[in-house]
């Protein structure tokens, strides 16, 4: 059964508190509860729970004496004992596939929505969940089948249609067609531009003024997109104690996300704790221990990609321990999430609004969403003459049971003597895990161009950008480009893009001009002002940042 060994990580990024006692319902007895596999992690204080274990109690310590003085039946009224307990805790955590579990979920989860409790975290959690995931057998007998959410689509369009989102690209090609709105764009393409030869930007390949619309769009930024779950999406993301070099980092993606978002963090940390693990359970990150089974795979991967050469396409390979922590996020599904979903990002980012999962896109992934890699409209590359998707793995909406259920796969072959003998490098699809997911998975994954919840910082300044990721090179980086104009070798083209801030405000006129490279300065001011915040040990929350003065009028 799906998380049956997992129970205690499925408590811990549930928020389920080690404070309260966790009642077992069922035969087990107190003489059985350590001799019960899935429920031994629970007796044993560890990193995962807060070095507390959990107050197990079952029926018989309750009754006591009475217990073995019962007449009659005594199955039935064990279950009625089990049903009166259940229907009554603040929290319960049930299996779906269990019809009185079932039962119980359902009456919870639709006639009691007040049984809900605050973490101390300050997130709200439900206190009814499943923790073997996916659905509800019961619901479908009952209501029937449910839609699969991967299939939904909030937008439908016909393989011919030419979608506003072409039409506003469309527009913004030709200065003569940038002030008609999107129906006589339609109406224009349809009479007058095939006919002068005009061109139609293909579906989801779009210029930079595409990009530009988007981001100063007043609605896209202020639109705030209903959860129809009312579970908070979690973001999770990967640390290792074995470097210090990335705790800032950490800090100032950890302090964002709280000040910015409703996300619940949940950290997957590997090795021991140590002084930034406090730090984040102290701000109620739910951290989960992990210690990965392929690491030595791992390792003779990196030392084969070494001695083909390959260490000067990825600073992976030059970092075994960084190589590990990125790692981690291929485990991701198999640690004990009962949610359909969660946001995967890497720790180099900050978190700038609030991300729901209608910010993905119109159709919700079978396995992931990524967002484009380094040029932001190229969501493709050739591989023998086919074009395939490729995307940035740094943030991904996951689809967590799609993933369960292919993980074994992919990490046999991800780590099988071929992969290891080609240096984890997968040719067209690149280095690491990143290329492994999209070689493995293409097909059947989706890519956003110019995406919100991926923003670049050398694309531009962007203000409806809800993640800036820091992707390539890093805030120190930036700093030492800003101050003397260099940077590695590896990631220089990148750092070229940046431009200094305008001394004058831009006329809005001016789209090409007016984010193009004019975010590396913006968005590392952003994180230097989080990390002043956070050396101050103040307890106010940061100030809110404010639109640079030169982008101030086109906002």
């Amino acid at each position: 059964m799906t998380n049956t060994h997992q129970l205690h990580n499925v408590l811990h990024i549930e928020g389920v508190s080690t404070k309260s006692p966790l009642y077992i319902a069922g035969e087990v007895t107190a003489q059985t509860l350590s001799s019960t596999a899935a429920l031994q992690p629970l007796l044993v204080a560890g990193h995962s729970n807060g070095n507390a274990s959990y107050d197990l109690v079952t029926k018989d310590m309750i009754l006591g004496d009475l217990a073995h003085n019962w007449k009659g039946p005594s199955r039935d009224l064990q279950a009625a004992i089990d049903f009166i307990m259940c229907r009554t805790a603040d929290t319960f955590l049930g299996n779906s596939v269990s019809t009185f579990s079932a039962m119980l979920l359902l009456e919870r989860q639709f006639q009691a929505p007040y049984l809900q409790f605050r973490h101390r975290s300050g997130h709200l959690n439900s206190g009814t969940f499943h923790y073997n995931g996916g659905s509800i057998p019961l619901a479908g007998a009952l209501f029937g089948p449910k839609q699969t959410t991967s299939s939904k689509t909030r937008a439908t369009t016909t393989k011919t249609e030419v979608t506003s989102e072409q039409l506003v690209a469309y527009g913004l090609m030709y200065p003569d067609l940038r002030s008609i709105n999107a129906a006589q764009l339609k109406r224009h393409w349809v009479d007058f531009g095939k006919k002068e030869g005009r061109i139609m930007p293909p579906a989801g390949r779009f210029p930079l003024e595409y990009a530009v619309q988007r981001c100063f769009s007043v609605s896209a930024r202020q639109k705030q997109s209903p959860q129809t779950d009312r579970r908070s999406l979690k973001w999770v993301f990967t640390v290792t104690s074995a470097t210090s070099s990335y705790d800032d980092i950490v800090k100032v993606a950890v302090l964002s996300a709280l000040a910015k978002t409703k996300l619940v963090p949940v950290c997957i940390f590997y090795g021991e704790p140590n002084h930034l693990a406090h730090w984040m359970e102290a701000r109620g990150v739910r951290i989960i221990y992990h210690t990965p089974k392929w690491r030595e795979r791992l390792v003779k991967g990196n030392v084969q990609a070494n001695h083909l050469g390959l260490n000067v396409t990825s600073p992976l390979y030059n970092d075994i321990e960084m190589s590990v922590a990125t790692f981690l996020r291929i485990d991701l599904a198999i640690l004990g999430f009962v949610d359909e979903y969660v946001l995967y990002a890497d720790v180099d980012i900050i978190f700038t609004g609030d991300l729901t999962l209608e910010d993905f896109g119109h159709e919700l992934p079978a396995f992931f969403t990524m967002g484009t890699e380094a040029d932001g409209y190229v969501d493709e590359v050739m591989d023998n003459g086919q074009k395939v998707k490729f995307g940035n793995a740094g943030v991904m909406l996951v689809n967590v049971e799609g993933m369960r259920r292919t993980h074994q796969s992919f990490v046999d072959w991800l780590f099988s003597e071929e992969s290891i003998g080609t240096g984890l490098h997968f040719g067209v699809y690149g280095p690491q895990d990143q290329g492994a997911l999209n070689k493995f998975y293409q097909g059947r994954f989706h890519v956003v161009v110019w995406p919100l919840f991926n923003w670049k910082p050398y694309w531009g300044y962007c203000p409806a950008a809800k993640i800036i990721h820091f992707h390539g090179p890093k805030t120190s980086q930036y700093r030492a480009f800003i101050r003397n104009g260099t940077g590695p070798e590896l990631i220089e083209h990148l750092l070229a893009r940046c431009k200094p801030s305008p001394e004058q405000p831009f006329a809005c006129n001016a789209p090409l001009n007016l984010i193009d490279g004019y975010g590396c300065d913006v968005y590392l001011e952003m994180f230097e002002t989080l990390l002043r915040w956070e050396s101050s040990r103040s307890r106010v929350k940061p100030a809110q940042e404010q639109s640079p003065q030169a982008f101030a009028q086109c906002t």
